[in-house]
């Protein structure tokens, strides 16, 4: 027998899962509260890299109710990494996670607060997707390792790339896929649609493997229904969601390509890409690329095309890649939790449906090798996956005997209060080393050189002139969609003679020159 505190515990607690959407309301609303919480300790994240600069662009089109921009007539001034300049000025990057920066940027000025909103959503999804892989008391408790792992101090939430709403998207594929196997409902059938318009428009590769193998699996799901999915309630609901976003990714394509077929990521692949983003791919035709400085040559013809090359040289080393990514994903909060919970359902792993599961998250982390370079953010569509696994594990914990003594609900209880206890100091720990972090570099001055300008009359243009030794990760000119009326544009220092166009053509601004590298940053009034 379990001590009785504990049985009053669980038994509270499965009274609570039983009702299903109020579990995952509060799964939202856990996350959303501590993360609001924290930020007087930990404040609004800045975005640091260029790819997160190009979301936040996509966010402010979006949210002036617009889907691009007609091209500046300054554009080479303007070229940055990740962003396309024509035939129109927009991200590179498919929608999805831009429209919830949008949403943040429409609703509560600032993007930040639509990624809050994604990981919240992403928790309470899981929790949903849970609740048809097992019994409500284990998919509430994996819904609140989800916001114990991600709540907080991750890097999914101090970020502008990405990463929740793709796993978002997932969770409602993977948590339909039994519900549809069983009983081919309307409501089943919506959200697994919906999960694949969200997958499409955020991690499209990734997105469509999960998607195969969710079909493939709901083809020899375990003791489902004889074809319970191909009921017209199931069929018609999805047919006319994955049409209708079809439509709408025709639409957006072309005004933004020209073409509803051809995505603005291939335009930009096609402008500066020597290599295609999978290995096995053969490289793209020589030719002669024009770059805007040999800082944006070395990042395509040098840094992108080494992942390429070394990923063809020795393809195994993509797996310890993988694991790598897999690793900095899961290092925080209730990760380590969750890590050992997945290991203890490998055991177990000839149960028909843990092995469904175990074949789609292993084949999905197959394709993500398939590409010349892993983040952490890649894998997020199979999150879901990992989810149930672990999940598994713990239904077999709970269910251990130590003799005729019942030790599993102390042993969850233990494993509940290690996350708990795991999330308060890696919480801790990612504030103080952020707050104590120092490091000068490029952005970290174009951010204080923003701040002096905002707070001067006026309006400013700055030409930022990089050193022959320049990173390109340290990307400094971004601008907004209205280019011509922001109170500071950032442009780039071609020397004097190229620079009058602009000069002339921001006439009665102040303009500034800006020297980002080295030990001692400069900016000065601009004498040439």
């Amino acid at each position: 027998m379990s001590p009785p505190p504990l049985r009053t515990i669980e038994s509270a607690w499965a009274q609570i899962a039983r009702r299903r959407i109020l579990s995952c309301l509060l799964v939202v609303v856990l996350c959303l509260v501590m993360r609001m919480t924290l930020l007087r300790v930990s404040t609004i994240p800045e975005p640091q890299v260029s790819d997160e600069f190009s979301y936040i662009l996509g966010a402010e089109t979006f949210a002036k109710g617009r889907l691009t921009t007609p091209t500046h007539p300054m554009w080479r001034f303007f070229e940055t990494h990740h962003v396309n300049m024509q035939p129109t000025y927009a991200s590179k990057y498919p929608p999805a996670q831009a429209a919830f920066l949008a949403l943040g940027i429409r609703f509560f000025g600032h993007p930040w607060y639509g990624v809050l909103i994604s990981v919240a959503l992403m928790c309470g999804c899981i929790c949903w997707m849970l609740q048809g892989w097992m019994p409500p008391k284990y998919a509430l408790l994996g819904g609140i390792f989800a916001v114990l792992q991600f709540g907080a101090a991750h890097s999914w939430i101090d970020s502008y790339w990405g990463g929740a709403v793709a796993a978002l998207g997932g969770a409602l594929v993977i948590g339909a896929l039994p519900r549809l196997a069983r009983a081919g409902r309307a409501s089943s059938a919506c959200a697994a649609a919906f999960g694949i318009f969200v997958l499409a428009n955020s991690r499209p590769f990734e997105g469509a493997v999960l998607v195969s193998l969710s079909a493939a699996a709901l083809l020899f799901w375990p003791g489902g229904r004889s074809a319970a999915w191909l009921r017209p309630a199931a069929l018609l609901p999805l047919t006319i969601i994955l049409s209708a976003g079809a439509g709408a990714m025709a639409i957006y394509n072309w005004r933004l390509t020209g073409s509803p077929l051809t995505l603005p990521y291939s335009v930009n692949m096609l402008r500066y890409a020597a290599v295609p983003v999978l290995w096995i791919l053969p490289p793209y035709p020589p030719k002669q690329r024009e770059y805007r400085d040999p800082s944006m040559r070395e990042m395509w013809e040098s840094w992108d095309v080494s992942f390429y090359k070394n990923a063809r040289r020795n393809p195994a080393v993509l797996a310890l890649h993988v694991y790598q990514e897999i690793s900095v994903l899961a290092r925080w909060g209730a990760g380590l939790t969750l890590a050992f919970l997945f290991a203890c359902a490998l055991p177990i792993a000839a149960l028909p449906r843990l092995r469904m599961a175990l074949g789609i998250l292993l084949l999905s982390l197959c394709a993500v090798m398939l590409e010349k370079s892993v983040l952490p953010h890649y894998v997020a569509p199979s999150l879901g996956v990992y989810f149930v696994v672990a999940m598994f594990g713990l239904r077999l914990l709970h269910s251990m005997r130590l003799g005729r003594r019942r030790i599993g609900q102390a042993v969850v209880a233990g494993l509940v209060a290690q996350a708990g206890v795991l999330f308060i100091v890696d919480t801790v720990e990612t504030i103080y080393s952020r707050k104590s972090a120092t490091e000068m570099n490029p952005v970290v001055f174009r951010r204080q050189v923003s701040a002096r300008l905002e707070s001067e009359a006026g309006t400013h243009l700055v030409l930022v002139h990089y050193a022959p030794n320049h990173s390109f990760h340290s990307e400094c000119v971004y601008n907004s969609p209205d280019i011509d009326s922001q109170k500071i544009v950032w442009a780039f220092d071609f020397g004097p003679q190229a620079d009058r166009p602009l000069l002339e053509y921001f006439a009665g601004r102040k303009v500034w020159l800006m020297q980002p590298d080295g030990p001692q940053p400069t900016l000065e009034l601009y004498s040439r």
